[in-house]
């Protein structure tokens, strides 16, 4: 699974999910702590973002452009992140 950012830069993935709160998490081991603080804090480009998974339907995000948090996640196996989005609704 991949994310595409607006500005065309892309991130594989391991899952997104859309919160009751209205928060997207995305989760990823693919990338370390910092390299994520900086792609996800440029409002630019996570404006709009697409999720593919092979043959599945491209799912697109629009205006998540807040980094709420950065949560590290370690277990025996590896070791990964979980990225907290808020969409801005106005602006």
């Amino acid at each position: 699974m991949k994310i595409t950012f607006n500005d065309g830069r892309e991130l594989q993935i391991q899952q997104v999910t859309e919160q009751t709160d209205g928060a997207l998490l995305i989760k990823t081991i693919s990338a370390h702590e910092d390299q994520l603080k900086t792609l996800f804090s440029d409002q630019t480009t996570t404006k709009r973002m697409s999720v593919s998974e092979r043959d599945a339907d491209t799912v697109v995000y629009e205006n998540y452009t807040k980094l709420d948090a950065i949560v590290m996640e370690k277990n025996e196996m590896l070791e990964g992140c979980i990225l907290e989005m808020s969409e801005t609704v106005y602006q």
